[in-house]
């Protein structure tokens, strides 16, 4: 299945939408940036610097992968894609 742009932007527009409420922490204890809503004390992802991963809280955005049905690899590129620019200010 071909992904169009617009088909991507939905779903950055879900997460936006219901990760709204998360502030981006440096966590200097862990040397990661953390996506994490206080009021829930729940975590969405964590990037990490020294090593350049994302991890995802799989519960969640798996949940989303499934509502779209996307493959990992377009899924994960998209996310990936989506946290560097939070991180950018984009």
């Amino acid at each position: 299945m071909n992904y169009t742009e617009k088909y991507k932007i939905g779903v950055i527009k879900q997460f936006e939408k219901e990760l709204n409420k998360c502030e981006i922490i440096y966590n200097p204890n862990t040397k990661g940036i953390w996506f994490i809503n206080r009021e829930t004390k729940y975590w969405y992802l964590e990037y990490k610097i020294e090593t350049n991963y994302l991890w995802w809280r799989y519960e969640y955005f798996n949940r989303i992968k499934k509502l779209f049905a996307m493959p990992d690899e377009v899924f994960n590129k998209l996310i990936s894609e989506w946290v560097e620019n939070k991180l950018n200010g984009k």
